[in-house]
């Protein structure tokens, strides 16, 4: 189970760019879990680049999740894309990125998922 995703920066700084891609089992994002969403699978996408002085990191998550359509209760498996950005000024040395891609996760989860647009109650 992978707890933490930690960079450290002072070596990214050195190499001046960092790309690196994870594919993760959805078991360690449990805390993006919810009675609609249960995640199945996440792959990220991170780099890291600087610009002399900061941080740069962009950063990409497709998900799959399990889901149920908000009118008829079927069972449906979402893909979902989110990217994320951040900086990271000289002074921060090492970064955990879990929590911001645990947040890109929540992000990614629709308010009302449908099992096509013309489901109208339970069963159609």
């Amino acid at each position: 189970m992978k707890n933490n995703i930690i960079y450290n920066l002072d070596e990214i700084r050195k190499k001046k760019v960092f790309e690196e891609n994870l594919s993760i089992d959805g078991e360690n994002f449990e805390e993006c879990n919810s009675y609609m969403y249960k995640i199945n699978h996440v792959d990220i996408s991170v780099e890291f680049a600087t610009n002399g002085r900061d941080v740069i990191m962009n950063g990409k998550i497709k998900v799959n999740m399990k889901s149920i359509c908000s009118r008829c209760g079927r069972d449906l498996n979402l893909d979902r894309e989110e990217e994320f950005y951040e900086v990271y000024p000289p002074t921060v040395n090492e970064v955990d990125i879990k929590p911001l891609i645990s947040e890109s996760i929540i992000l990614s989860q629709p308010m009302k998922v449908l099992c096509n647009p013309k489901c109208s109650k339970k069963g159609e």
